[in-house]
């Protein structure tokens, strides 16, 4: 994927954005919401609406007409409950870490169920939108794709090798890389693609 100008480095040269075919954001079907339920983890913790994810399962289908009805009137319109933009930090205390160091935490947000549900359906829609914009090499968050892929990447490569020459891997452990990288390259690519436009506009705030 191609970024634009570095919003933290405004003064570097912008990247050309690849163009993309023109697409609009389709409301979410009826069947949309089960798939998602099916991907959901059973016997979480919920959020501050003290809703399961067992329990949306067990909705009869006019309730689901309901929230399908809710998620595409959010879409469409940019609101959103209010209560979908909290959650309930748990820190964690990561395993062989002195609990004395606020470092040695890892903070899980437990957000609501139906927020949860709804970011579900909008990933996969994303992920699909920037399946064939990836590299081939990157497997992390990526249907069918596993650690394995990598390994057999790394291994190919070394047993290409002609005779006599040596193979050294150069391998980077950025820490905190989420929170490092530059967002706001992130959203200008992500707009670049028409049919994230609308949503990543009206939505941003909370998905």
């Amino acid at each position: 994927m191609c970024m634009a100008r570095s919003t933290k480095a405004p003064q570097e040269p912008e990247m050309k954005i690849a163009s993309t075919r023109r697409s609009t954001f389709r409301p979410i079907t009826e069947a949309e919401p089960d798939v998602a339920l099916r991907e959901l983890s059973s016997g979480t913790a919920p959020g501050d609406d003290e809703v399961k994810c067992e329990e949306p399962k067990q909705l009869g289908r006019e309730t689901k007409k309901c929230v399908v009805r809710l998620f595409n009137c959010s879409l469409r319109t940019g609101q959103v409950p209010s209560k979908w933009g909290h959650g309930i930090i748990v820190p964690l205390l990561k395993p062989n870490k002195p609990a004395s160091s606020m470092a040695s935490f890892l903070p899980v947000t437990l957000k609501g169920t139906l927020r949860k549900l709804m970011e579900c359906i909008v990933a996969r829609r994303v992920g699909d939108c920037i399946e064939d914009k990836l590299q081939p090499q990157r497997a992390v968050f990526r249907p069918a794709r596993s650690t394995l892929d990598t390994l057999m990447l790394v291994t190919s490569a070394v047993r290409r090798r002609k005779g006599g020459e040596k193979t050294a891997p150069a391998l980077i452990d950025c820490a905190c890389a989420f929170d490092s990288v530059d967002h706001g390259c992130i959203v200008k690519v992500l707009l670049s693609f028409a049919m994230l436009r609308g949503i990543w506009l009206r939505g941003s705030r909370v998905f």
